[in-house]
């Protein structure tokens, strides 16, 4: 399982106004969890796995050991 972070202003300048989970399925992600952050104005995201390239407003967590 991998984590991502979605930035929502970042993801605003790139003109993606939708929805964080619409955005995630149409950018072909399997979604398992995800949370919204309020204080940091974004979403934590695990998925499946990576897809490359990744858009900007996407953030890639490093894994815990």
């Amino acid at each position: 399982m991998k984590k991502l972070i979605y930035k929502l202003f970042v993801a605003y300048d790139y003109g993606v106004a939708e929805h964080p989970e619409n955005q995630m399925k149409k950018l072909g992600y399997k979604v398992i969890k995800a949370e919204p952050q309020t204080l940091g104005e974004c979403w934590f995201f695990w998925v499946e796995d990576y897809i490359e390239p990744m858009p900007k407003y996407l953030i890639k967590v490093k894994e815990e050991e």
